[in-house]
């Protein structure tokens, strides 16, 4: 009797020792798989699916704190304190790894101060994924559900599927415009969202040349 219970002790033992084996290598196998099916498909993707082009960032890019002079309503002259452009690089992934590259977001980030105002001018440029985000509002620091979106003109609503480090999403972009009797060559023309009446005039490497907010207008001092 008892070398019969001890048999079946046995039996019972072997079951469980095969049934941990077999979900260990079960485990084994699905990890491997991730991690097969994860790295190959990054490193399909070259580096610069992730990069914003150098033209592209060079359009409100400051590297370094900055005065800047300008003319409010042709009469008052205003100095703006602009900090340095934040640039960034984001993991965007679930998990953190380190190896796949394409996965990774550059961000440019420009906040310009309006004096003696509690608004900004926030300017955003990004590279996710192969996809150029884009956006600029002027916000109320003290109050983040007032502000005011700028829609950039030259664009006419078309937005390019796809986005990499050798193709410049604003260069063909750049205008010829005039405003209050003054010509603004080679620009990026932006117009408030809610109504078209006022303008932001960008200027690659030269910065924000004029804009109109609330019942004022802003002209850059060269």
């Amino acid at each position: 009797m008892a070398f019969f219970i001890s048999n079946v002790k046995m039996y019972y033992f072997r079951l469980i020792i095969l049934y941990i084996m077999k979900n260990i290598i079960l485990l084994i196998l699905f990890l491997t798989i991730s991690i097969l099916t994860s790295c190959a498909t990054c490193e399909e993707r070259p580096d610069s699916y992730s990069y914003l082009n150098e033209f592209d960032k060079s359009i409100l890019h400051f590297s370094s704190d900055i005065e800047l002079k300008y003319l409010k309503n042709n009469s008052e002259e205003i100095t703006f304190k602009i900090p340095k452009t934040v640039n960034k690089f984001e993991n965007i992934r679930q998990g953190d790894d380190e190896i796949c590259y394409a996965d990774l977001c550059e961000t440019e980030i420009t906040n310009i101060g309006i004096p003696n105002t509690p608004f900004l001018i926030n300017f955003v440029i990004k590279n996710q994924m192969g996809s150029f985000l884009h956006h600029l509002a002027i916000e109320n620091t003290d109050n983040y559900e007032e502000f005011f979106s700028y829609k950039l003109l030259n664009l006419n609503n078309s937005i390019p599927s796809s986005y990499n480090q050798n193709t410049s999403f604003f260069k063909p972009l750049l205008k010829d415009i005039i405003i209050n009797e003054k010509e603004y060559k080679g620009v990026l023309i932006y117009a408030d969202v809610e109504t078209s009446n006022k303008h932001l005039i960008i200027k690659p490497s030269e910065g924000i040349l004029y804009f109109d907010f609330g019942n004022d207008h802003y002209e850059i001092i060269k």
